[in-house]
């Protein structure tokens, strides 16, 4: 087990990384939503990923979920 906060950094810092090498990847924008959900507590930008990661991937029923 770690600690949250590192779990968090570690996540942000590799679903950045992933969107450095492929903008389009739709769970790395889904990954970003959700720490920006749970974590951040900024709506705005959980929203934008949420809807980035539903336009690259609109098939993905755990992304509409969570957004929803």
């Amino acid at each position: 087990m770690i600690p949250a906060d590192q779990a968090y950094r570690d996540a942000l810092a590799e679903a950045n990384a992933a969107l450095a090498l492929d903008p389009s990847w739709a769970h790395a924008h889904s990954v970003l939503g959700n720490l920006a959900f749970s974590v951040e507590w900024d709506w705005q930008k959980a929203e934008q990923h949420f809807l980035a990661a539903i336009e690259l991937n609109p098939s993905d029923a755990n992304v509409r979920g969570t957004y929803a």
